[in-house]
C-alpha cells in the first residue's frame, strides 16, 4: 500500500472483502490401511481399513461431515480348477464383506458433543453389513476331447450362483433391522454356426451345357440359395430366489415381515439368419415371471428345469418382449454398386402385466413397428453401368494378356448394356466427367406405427399379425364384444 499524499492514513484494510471471526480451530482427522496379496492365479486376498473424524474434509470440501465413520472390508477369491494340472473346467470362488459404521458428532437438536465414535450411544450409530458368495461353473471337456456332447452343450453351458447377505441398523428410520439372503443361478448357452445353405440350382447349371451360360436370369438362379441356420443363437436363463425379513425394534412395534420372492427371467436370441442371399432375419425375446406361489418348492428337479426347460413356463408371467428384424438389401443388376438401397423392418411387441384391481389381473400391450429405406446414390458408379471410360478401356486394350472371354463375361455381369451412338456416348461422357467431381448422396425414408391397449384381460395373446405390425387391433373389430 502506497500513500502518495503528504497526510497520515488511518483506516482498516480488507483482504478479498472477507473478514474472518470466531475461525474454527478443530482439526480433524483421517488415515487408511489397505493390503492385497495375491498368490499367482490360485488366489488373493485383501482388506481394507478406513476411519475419518468427523471434523476432517478435503480440501476441495468446504465444510465436514459432522458424522465419524469406520468402512471395513475383506474380499477372497480362488479359482479352484487351478489345482489340478489340466484344466477341465473353471471354477472362480469369490467372497466379500463389507461393514460401515457412522455416528454423529453432536446428539440431535442439542449441543452435547459426543466425541470419538466409541462415545456414541448404541441407538445412535448406523451399522451396515453386506456380504457376498459367488461361484460359477463352466466345463471345458474339449481340451481333453471333441464330441457333440461336450462342444456343442455342456462346454457352451455355465452355470453361476450369487448369494447375498444384508443387514441395515438406522436409527434415524425406527432402529430397523434388515437381513436379506439372495440365491442367484444363471444358466448360459450360446452356439454359433457355419454359413450352410441349400443351393437349389447350383448342381444343375454348373455342368458343361450351361456353366458359360452368363444369362442373367441362369446367373440368378445360379446364385439362389436359402439359409438353414442363424449365425448364432445365445439363450440365457436366470433364478433367483430372495429369503429376506424386517425386524422391527420394540419400540416401534417389533413386527416381523417376511419376503419371500422367486422369479425368473429368460433370454433368447437368433441372429444373423440369412434366408436368402440379400435377406437377413434377427429376432430376440424376453420373459419375467413371478414364481412366489411356488416358492416353498425347492427341488433340484424343479430348480434345474425352471432354468433348463425352455418349453414350460412356470408361474405367472409379469413382461414379455419380443423384437423382429428383417433388413433387405437387394443385389441384382449390380443395384449394391450405385444405388445401395436398404431396405429395414423392426417390428417390436411388448406385453405387461398391471397392478391388481378388484382381483382382476389386465394387461398392457403394445407393437411398435419401423420401416427405414436407405439409398446410397452414385451417379458415377450409375452412369458407368452404359459408358466405359475411354483411359478404362485403353488400359484394358494395352493388357495382351487378357482373355477376351473374361473381358465378356465382367462387361455382361456390371453393364446391362453400353451405348454405341456417338451422340449418345458425347453427352455420358460430359455427364461422367462432371459427375466424378460431385459426391454421391443419400435418401433416407422412415415411417413408425405405435399401437397400445390397455385394460386387456391378462390371459389375451394377441397373433402374430398383430405383433409382426401388420394389423392395427389385436382383435378383429366384430369381435371386440367377445
Amino acid at each position: 500500500i502506497i500513500n502518495n499524499s503528504e497526510q497520515t492514513l488511518y483506516g482498516k484494510v480488507y483482504l478479498n472483502e472477507i473478514r474472518l471471526t470466531g475461525v474454527k480451530k478443530e482439526s480433524g482427522t483421517a488415515y487408511k490401511i489397505d493390503a492385497n496379496f495375491d498368490f499367482g492365479d490360485l488366489f488373493s486376498i485383501g482388506g481394507s481399513y478406513k476411519e475419518t473424524d468427523a471434523n476432517f474434509h478435503a480440501l476441495e470440501q468446504r465444510a465436514a461431515s459432522n458424522d465419524h465413520s469406520k468402512e471395513y472390508r475383506f474380499s477372497f477369491s480362488m479359482n479352484t480348477n487351478e489345482l489340478f494340472g489340466k484344466q477341465f473346467y473353471a471354477n472362480p470362488v469369490s467372497i466379500t464383506y463389507n461393514r460401515n459404521i457412522s455416528a454423529p458428532k453432536y446428539k440431535s437438536g442439542t449441543d452435547i458433543f459426543f466425541g470419538t465414535i466409541g462415545n456414541t450411544p448404541d441407538s445412535l450409530v448406523t451399522n451396515n453389513d453386506y456380504a457376498t458368495l459367488s461361484t460359477s461353473f463352466q466345463t471345458k471337456f474339449t481340451n481333453f476331447h471333441n464330441n457333440f456332447l461336450f462342444e456343442d452343450m455342456l462346454d457352451k453351458s455355465k452355470i453361476s450362483y450369487v448369494l447375498s447377505w444384508y443387514t441395515k441398523n438406522n436409527p434415524a428410520q425406527g432402529y430397523d433391522e434388515q437381513t436379506r439372503f439372495q440365491h442367484t443361478w444363471t444358466y448360459s448357452y450360446i452356439k454359433t454356426f457355419k454359413d450352410i445353405r441349400i443351393n437349389f440350382f447350383k448342381k444343375v447349371l454348373d455342368k458343361e451345357k450351361w456353366k458359360d451360360n452368363n444369362n442373367f436370369f441362369i446367373k440368378g438362379m445360379r446364385g439362389f440359395s436359402m439359409g438353414i441356420s442363424p449365425s448364432k443363437i445365445d439363450y440365457k436363463s436366470i433364478f433367483k430366489r430372495t429369503d429376506g425379513y424386517d425386524i422391527k425394534a420394540p419400540s416401534f412395534g417389533g413386527a416381523t415381515t417376511y419376503d419371500t420372492t422367486l422369479t425368473l427371467n429368460r433370454t433368447f436370441s437368433m441372429i444373423g439368419y440369412k434366408f436368402l442371399n440379400d435377406v437377413t432375419i434377427d429376432y430376440s425375446t424376453t420373459r419375467s415371471n413371478n414364481l412366489s406361489s411356488l416358492f416353498h418348492v425347492k427341488t433340484i428337479e424343479f430348480q434345474s428345469g425352471a432354468l433348463l426347460d425352455f418349453r414350460k413356463v412356470p408361474g405367472q408371467t409379469n413382461a414379455l418382449t419380443e423384437n423382429f428384424s428383417f433388413m433387405y438389401m437387394p443385389q441384382y443388376l449390380n443395384l449394391n454398386k450405385w444405388l445401395s438401397p436398404k431396405f429395414i423392418y423392426t417390428p417390436r411387441y411388448k406385453w405387461n402385466r398391471s397392478i391388481l384391481s378388484d382381483n382382476q389381473a389386465s394387461a398392457t400391450l403394445s407393437s411398435d413397428n419401423t420401416f427405414t429405406a436407405t439409398f446410397n446414390v452414385s451417379i458415377s458408379s450409375l452412369l458407368e453401368r452404359f459408358y466405359s471410360d475411354s483411359n478404362s478401356s485403353r488400359s484394358s486394350r494395352n493388357n495382351r494378356y487378357s482373355s477376351s472371354s473374361r473381358s465378356n463375361t465382367s462387361s455382361d455381369s456390371s453393364k446391362p448394356f453400353e451405348a454405341t451412338n456417338i451422340y449418345m456416348k458425347s453427352l455420358l461422357k460430359f455427364l461422367y466427367k462432371m459427375s466424378q467431381k460431385l459426391s454421391g448422396f443419400s435418401i433416407t425414408y422412415k415411417n413408425e406405427i405405435y399401437n397400445e391397449y390397455n385394460n386387456i384381460t391378462s390371459g389375451f395373446e394377441p397373433g402374430y399379425l398383430f405383433k409382426l405390425g401388420l394389423i392395427d387391433y389385436p382383435v378383429s373389430i366384430s369381435n371386440l364384444n367377445n
